[in-house]
């Protein structure tokens, strides 16, 4: 929420799993206001092969969702 973000002053944000296109969308953000904070691209579909976000979604998908995500690539180091 704004008021646990505003007491600690750190990034919170809600993902979104889109299962038909085997990607996540940051929903909604707060970012800190530290210089090294860390920082989403809000309401524009990613891989879930990039970022901790989206492997620890990928994590939890049945294997075949997962290969599906695999297949489309978009990760680091494609």
């Amino acid at each position: 929420s704004a008021d646990a973000h505003a007491e600690v002053n750190a990034t919170a944000y809600l993902c979104l799993y889109l299962p038909r296109k085997h990607r996540l969308s940051f929903a909604s953000y707060h970012e800190s206001s530290h210089p090294l904070g860390y920082r989403v691209r809000g309401n524009e579909p990613q891989s879930l092969l990039t970022g901790a976000s989206g492997r620890s979604i990928l994590a939890w998908l049945p294997v075949e969702e997962q290969a599906a995500a695999f297949a489309r690539g978009g990760g680091a180091w494609q």
